[in-house]
């Protein structure tokens, strides 16, 4: 990226640029967890079909191929525009020891992040399915088998199973053998605990703006990855990046945008369960 540090100049050309490659190198930790596949259709978008069918047909007497019967329905979500807008002053590319332009990046890279969040948490939220743990405190390996087979039960897909949980269930999640011993699994996890583990084809998340976290009743999920989709059509884009003179100073403001939304696709394949997290925090 070329800067003129006399004129105070920034190449717009190439800041746009540097706003794209920083979406596509990464992405949220719940956005990369959930179905991103998508028909967009204006200011809605919808996620293809999930869940249980019907068998294969006999045709009909007049000849006519019946249509197979969809345990669920097509879901469409409606997506929502957002902004956001920083500013690099002339005098932090002057003085600054942090390079000011990577420094807005990161910062939009991580409203971007908790925008998506915030957004695919609310669509959980809104699921009708529940579990109660067995000891009315913390994630076990009973209950994480007891919410597999409920979700098994109900036609959701094993594989790509989520567990997100707060961040003292997390840590209590450490003590279960199954998940950690390597009788059971080849990778060291408690040598690298970070908030995301893979083991016995389930992914464990952990996450601290769930509802009521740190709390007695901490809003914790098991879901599958089809059942929740998160739609972004059009990518981040460079909404307004301009150079504005601020009396003797230049100010570079920097815009983005986006259209979003997400939903429950299958409502069956997410389940809410409430978690002690200060029963936790005291064993």
């Amino acid at each position: 990226m070329s800067f003129d540090l006399h004129s105070g100049i920034l190449d717009v050309d190439d800041f746009r640029r540097d706003i794209q490659h920083v979406f596509q190198q990464t992405e949220s930790v719940l956005r990369a967890n959930v179905n991103n596949t998508v028909i967009a259709t204006g200011t809605g978008t919808y996620f293809p079909l999930i869940g249980a069918t019907s068998s294969m047909n006999e045709r009909s007497g007049d000849g006519e191929i019946p249509f197979s019967t969809r345990t669920n329905s097509r879901v469409q979500v409606t997506l929502t525009p957002k902004y956001l807008k920083d500013q690099i002053l002339m005098e932090d590319l002057q003085y600054s020891q942090v390079e000011p332009r990577t420094a807005v990046l990161q910062s939009q890279r991580m409203s971007r992040d908790r925008e998506f969040d915030q957004t695919i948490l609310t669509a959980l939220d809104a699921t009708t399915q529940s579990y109660t743990l067995k000891n009315g405190s913390y994630l076990t390996w009973a209950d994480i088998r007891a919410m597999r087979a409920q979700l098994r039960r109900q036609n959701v897909p094993t594989d790509g199973v989520i567990f997100l949980l707060s961040p003292d269930q997390f840590s209590q999640m450490m003590n279960i053998e199954e998940l950690t011993s390597g009788d059971y699994s080849n990778d060291k996890r408690l040598a690298n605990p970070m908030g995301v583990w893979n083991a016995l084809g389930m992914t464990f998340i952990e996450h601290t703006e769930l509802s009521g976290v740190g709390t007695s009743t901490a809003k914790c999920f098991a879901y599958n990855k089809m059942a929740v989709g998160h739609a972004l059509p059009g990518g981040v884009a460079a909404e307004q990046i301009k150079i504005q003179e601020d009396g003797p100073n230049f100010r570079h403001l920097i815009a983005t945008s986006l259209f979003h939304g997400a939903g429950i696709i299958q409502n069956e394949g997410v389940i809410e369960f409430s978690a002690d997290d200060e029963a936790a925090q005291a064993d």
